[in-house]
């Protein structure tokens, strides 16, 4: 009974080291990727840019037509939002 709780301990002890091992390693994994997924969340991520891009855009178009809804002069609204009177129509 003593050697079977003692090959029993022996087979916990290897299972935990190979566990510990294996954090190690995730564990190096992820500090690697910490500076990549930094880089995601920064401007310089065309895919960020674009989505900045668009939004402003979203943006740039509801105030004209808010600023149309309101009786603003269609040259005002193209001097303010740099839009196009053809766009600015369209609203």
């Amino acid at each position: 009974m003593v050697l079977s709780e003692k090959f029993d301990i022996e087979e916990v002890v290897l299972g935990l080291s190979s566990q510990l091992r294996n954090l190690e390693d995730d564990f190096e994994k992820i500090t690697i990727m910490e500076p990549i997924s930094s880089f995601f969340k920064l401007e310089k991520d065309p895919f960020f840019k674009k989505g900045i891009d668009q939004g402003m855009q979203v943006a740039t178009i509801n105030n004209a037509r808010e600023m149309k809804n309101e009786g603003i002069s269609l040259e005002t609204i193209v001097k303010i939002t740099k839009l196009s009177e053809e766009e600015v129509q369209k609203l």
